[in-house]
């Protein structure tokens, strides 16, 4: 999917792995505001692997013009 502007990415909690998060491949996309989320539940709470999450769903920071985690 060639995704460019404005994403949105809601509960995160049920990422389970960082695999999966690869598999969005957000280096190849163009975005210019980035948003991802988390709801505040259990679910969230023993979820170990938050940053290595955050990590790669980072998209090229040459085009990011806003984050909001």
């Amino acid at each position: 999917m060639n995704l460019k502007g404005d994403l949105y990415i809601k509960h995160l909690e049920r990422v389970k792995s960082v695999m999966s998060a690869k598999e969005a491949n957000m280096s190849s996309k163009h975005i210019n505001n980035l948003q991802l989320s988390w709801e505040g539940n259990e679910e969230s709470q023993l979820q170990k692997n938050v940053e290595e999450i955050l990590e790669v769903l980072q998209p090229q920071t040459q085009q990011l013009e806003s984050l909001a985690v």
